[in-house]
């Protein structure tokens, strides 16, 4: 019976932990409601001055978050997006994707299915509880799928993508995901249709989106695997440049973390007051290097290899991977930096960020309520620690 209690007790404290920690993650995402230094420059031709104004309200101080990308998910380059991101072609999916093709490169053979599956279960084992990791549709794709879908019987929705379906369907649902006309983001179709140029395999590309979702439908117990974080991106592309966004140390370090922005916003009113929205491409080329090495040391231990050679792999291939997309989808569209380089005043010194720095959030209601009843089940059953 003491062992018993001890465990339950044990239990109830882990829960508590897991509950201050979700908790204090969560709570990195305050606007930083100080004015922004951002340094704007065109990497691309045409010259397109005249879109600056609109980049521009993009970093609005209000609306600007920072968080930590080593616990943040990945979201993709996607200008559909109205929710603030760090931004990488495919996300966190394209990410494993291009790691798992490096393994198998470095490896010198093809993976099996199970393989695969093994290695994608044991790496999104590894991530934190609180961590997400991000994979998205749009509303095209999924609704071709859901068309085809009930054409052959199966009344299915879009909880079910989520959720999973049927067992009996199961099966078909993923061969129907497997096409690349149900397949919402435009990089990793791409990947799907364009495997020579990409440098991929496909049948390692199709095993890997398999083991996606079949995690997420049976294995993704504290659920971490998000597909287009329940919500598809909806409409048409109306991009009108690529942003990449880059955040100085300085103010990294200032403010714990580097800037998300929003790819969708809404601009200032007109004069008869239209409400219009500016759609970019956003990209943040340096953030992602932090998830890539965590990446590359995770094929480093696995193969014995050096981790700064296959960083050089991973990004040479994600370098030219970039360039394809960015031409396939931001063709003759303006490419920008832009630098966020301070704020003003410090970032510590803004109440709204203060709150961000480390994890010192205090404890949760939830957390403080596990931790005080595995606590009284300690001291009541006087057990010796």
């Amino acid at each position: 019976k003491t062992r018993a209690v001890f465990r339950i007790s044990q239990k109830l404290i882990l829960i508590a932990i897991v509950f201050q920690f979700s908790e204090a993650v969560i709570d990195q995402g305050k606007s930083c409601e100080v004015s922004l230094m951002a340094k704007i420059n065109l990497l691309s031709t045409p010259e397109r001055t005249d879109a600056i104004p609109s980049i521009e309200q993009h970093f609005d101080p209000s609306d600007v978050t920072f968080a930590d990308p080593l616990y943040h998910y990945f979201a993709c380059i996607d200008g559909r997006e109205t929710r603030r991101v760090f931004g990488t072609p495919g996300g966190d999916a394209a990410e494993l994707l291009l790691t798992l093709n490096i393994l198998s490169r470095e490896s010198g053979r093809n993976f099996t299915q199970d393989e695969v599956w093994d290695y994608f279960y044991e790496y999104v084992s590894t991530i934190p509880v609180y961590r997400s990791f991000y994979m998205h549709t749009d509303s095209h794709a999924e609704e071709r799928l859901l068309t085809t879908a009930r054409s052959m019987g199966m009344n299915i929705t879009h909880a079910d993508l989520i959720n999973g379906p049927d067992p009996e369907y199961e099966e078909t649902i993923i061969e129907l995901l497997l096409r690349p006309e149900h397949i919402g983001c435009g990089h990793i179709k791409a990947i799907m249709t364009r495997p020579i140029d990409y440098e991929t395999n496909i049948d390692l590309t199709r095993d890997y989106i398999r083991s996606y979702f079949k995690y997420m439908w049976h294995h993704d117990r504290f659920g971490k695997l998000i597909y287009s974080s329940g919500e598809v991106l909806e409409g048409d592309h109306h991009e009108s440049s690529v942003i990449n966004v880059v955040t100085s140390k300085r103010l990294k370090s200032d403010c714990d973390g580097s800037a998300m922005i929003r790819p969708t916003i809404d601009l200032d009113p007109t004069e008869d007051g239209t409400i219009r929205q500016h759609h970019a491409f956003v990209n943040h080329p340096v953030d992602v290097q932090i998830f890539r090495k965590r990446l590359a040391n995770w094929v480093a231990y696995k193969m014995e290899e050096d981790p700064d050679i296959t960083l050089k792999n991973m990004n040479d291939l994600a370098n030219k991977q970039l360039t394809l997309t960015t031409q396939a989808l931001a063709k003759d569209k303006p490419i920008y930096m832009v630098t966020i380089s301070e704020v003003i005043p410090p970032c510590p010194s803004c109440p709204s960020c203060s709150s961000i720095q480390g994890y010192d959030v205090g404890l949760t209601n939830m957390g403080a309520f596990f931790l005080g009843i595995g606590m009284i089940m300690l001291q009541v059953d006087k057990i010796d620690l």
